[in-house]
């Protein structure tokens, strides 16, 4: 029996140092017309779509590029806005009809750009296409689920509701009925932003890591950014952190610091590659927090959940093994016949949640020269990808109205 591997998120753990590109150190003085600030995936997908300016663009990132919460994301990509709380109703309630539709719809066209991209890059990251399959966790849930369904079909989105003896034909599960949305995929999210780092690379944009930004002044024209080895002058700065930084600290109440659990599985056996019948969709269901299962390309489980407010990084290793234990067995719970199965990594995924679930993508009145992409998440590829193309056109003055649900004016 293979040793479990705790705290070690299998991406990073699979694509060994040597392999992985290597950028420098920031030193001296640079004036340029962008600099994002965050080299995880969104930073680099906003790096890789700010590569068609003229202008000189630039890349900071604190770390190592997409060694944080990009390595040990999930890799679950999905044509959804947000977390589990990110429902159409919800968002109706809280922001109104044609809002919430944009917010869907945004997401889903992020998908697909990324996947397209992905392609034409000649990214391998372990794309597997899959579609997002939501199921109830319990009966009363099977009712607001149905009514999520319905309010998606009169935003005129595409999806299809799955019966009982559908989900049970194609996924072997037992569920009352669910909601299947095309456009999803899974992928290795580490070899996905470096693919995306080295291809904005390729088309002139400066990459530095282990330069982290300490200080930031704002003036009428520009924003000049200070690391420990250098200075940079900006006509825009792009923040792509997840969660606001000290720099931007005003901004932290609109997120909430958490983190998710994830567990690995080894590859199936044939037999076992059967009771999850077809496997080709990501499953969230609707407990809350809520639980995502995917299958890798190589035919693994990847179960992610047990979200809790971050511990003590004393006891994080032994949140991690529990976690783990009991995602493993939720998982048996839901596919019975799984039980016994030993996960192979089980890892922490720390990420800053909005407030409504959904990231904040665009400028701030109180922070000239800035931009935003923040609140991603460990599954918001497809708006992460998106808001390269969003944020470029707010740096050029072409805005679409579109936008404007994901930008800080819906709070």
């Amino acid at each position: 029996m293979s040793t479990i591997r705790y705290g070690v998120s299998p991406w990073l753990d699979r694509t060994p140092k040597v392999r992985r590109p290597t950028f420098a150190k920031l030193r001296g003085h640079l004036d340029v017309e962008v600099a994002i600030v965050g080299g995880g995936f969104v930073g680099c997908a906003i790096a890789n779509a700010f590569s068609a300016l003229r202008g000189p663009v630039v890349l900071l990132e604190a770390a190592q590029i997409g060694e944080g919460g990009t390595g040990a994301g999930t890799g679950l990509v999905l044509p959804l806005p947000g977390t589990g709380a990110a429902t159409m109703r919800a968002l109706h309630e809280r922001h109104g009809v044609r809002a919430a539709r944009q917010m869907y719809r945004l997401a889903r066209r992020g998908a697909l750009e990324l996947a397209s991209a992905l392609k034409r890059l000649k990214i391998r990251c372990d794309q597997v296409d899959a579609s997002c399959l939501e199921v109830p966790t319990a009966q009363p849930d099977v009712i607001a689920l149905r009514r999520e369904f319905d309010a998606r079909r009169a935003a005129g989105l595409d999806l299809t509701w799955m019966t009982s003896a559908k989900l049970n034909d194609l996924y072997r599960l037992s569920a009352d009925g669910g909601i299947r949305t095309a456009a999803g995929f899974h992928l290795d999210p580490f070899r996905a932003c470096l693919g995306l780092a080295v291809a904005a690379e390729k088309h002139g944009v400066r990459i530095y890591d282990r330069s982290p930004v300490r200080r930031v002044k704002w003036r009428r024209k520009d924003v000049e950014l200070t690391t420990p080895g250098g200075t940079i002058r900006a006509r825009t700065v792009v923040v792509a952190t997840g969660h606001p930084g000290s720099p931007w600290r005003s901004l932290a109440r609109h997120f909430t610091r958490l983190t998710t659990y994830a567990v690995l599985t080894p590859p199936l056996g044939a037999a076992e590659r059967r009771i999850f019948g077809r496997g080709d969709a990501i499953l969230r269901d609707t407990a809350v927090p809520p639980h995502w299962l995917g299958l890798t390309k190589d035919d693994r489980v990847v179960f992610v959940g047990a979200d809790q407010t971050p511990v003590p990084v004393r006891r994080s290793p032994k949140a991690v093994v529990q976690r783990t234990g009991q995602l493993m067995y939720e998982l048996s719970r839901l596919y019975p016949p799984i039980s016994g199965l030993q996960p192979e990594y089980g890892w922490e995924i720390p990420y800053a949640e909005p407030v409504d679930g959904v990231p904040f993508i665009g400028p701030h009145r109180n922070f000239p020269h800035h931009l935003f992409a923040l609140g991603a998440g460990p599954s918001g590829f497809a708006l992460g990808y998106q808001a390269g193309r969003m944020l470029l056109g707010y740096h050029a003055g072409a805005i679409d109205r579109a936008w404007e649900p994901l930008a800080f004016t819906r709070l």
